[in-house]
């Protein structure tokens, strides 16, 4: 099955507006709120493994970050799916103002076991709390806690995320079912010295398998 994803479904980090071409270089720059930092961040910003008490602040905020509900349905049916492998919080004022998710999912090729991956989505960062420096603090606490033998994939921008080891997942022979441009499709290896059990590299071409979750609605 594949589907044509707008971009702007992943994250509140790097959301592209448009649909799934490149945007034009302004709007690229604007979607990046951390891209360049204009202030500080709260002087009581707390970054942490979110807890079940977290879900419904987390909610409320993604749902205000994109201005509309997509990305926040995404949370709770990646939660009550179980699917969920590390979740993140940034908290200022007893209030979610950041947030990242992995989540499980597998990488599959004709013939082959289903081999495990994590997928970073999505990423919010309250409006207030936007070109601070939060978004990058939740990114990378969140690579931080994820298994170092699991490769992790994104669809977002380049410029931002390239910054936490993200390339191009074409050059690991990994697609997406998701017809995005293929810079936007982007992976991190397992760490180095790490036995990784999804075959990234390997010789078989392999479709990273997003779980209906993805798909919105």
């Amino acid at each position: 099955m594949t589907g044509t994803r707008d971009t702007s479904h992943f994250d509140a980090v790097t959301e592209t507006r448009g649909g799934v071409g490149e945007p034009p270089d302004d709007e690229t720059h604007a979607a990046l709120p951390d891209d360049e930092t204009r202030d500080a961040l709260p002087d009581d910003l707390v970054v942490r493994a979110a807890t079940p008490a977290d879900l419904a602040g987390i909610v409320a905020m993604v749902r205000e970050a994109f201005g509309h509900s997509l990305e926040a349905r995404l949370v709770e049916r990646l939660e009550a799916e179980r699917r969920v492998a590390v979740t993140v919080v940034a908290v200022s004022e007893r209030r979610v103002v950041g947030h990242a998710l992995l989540s499980r999912l597998f990488l599959t090729a004709p013939g082959k076991p289903a081999l495990p991956a994590l997928a970073l989505a999505p990423v919010a960062v309250a409006p207030q709390c936007q070109h601070r420096g939060v978004g990058s603090l939740v990114v990378r606490a969140c690579l931080r806690l994820a298994d170092p033998a699991l490769p992790v994939f994104v669809i977002g921008a380049p410029a931002f995320y390239g910054r936490f080891g993200f390339e191009p997942a074409a050059g690991h022979r990994v697609t997406s079912r998701f017809e995005v441009a293929s810079h936007f499709f982007m992976a991190r290896p397992s760490e180095p010295g790490v036995d990784d059990p999804s075959g990234l590299g390997g010789p078989d071409e392999r479709l990273l398998d997003y779980p209906a979750a993805f798909d919105g609605g």
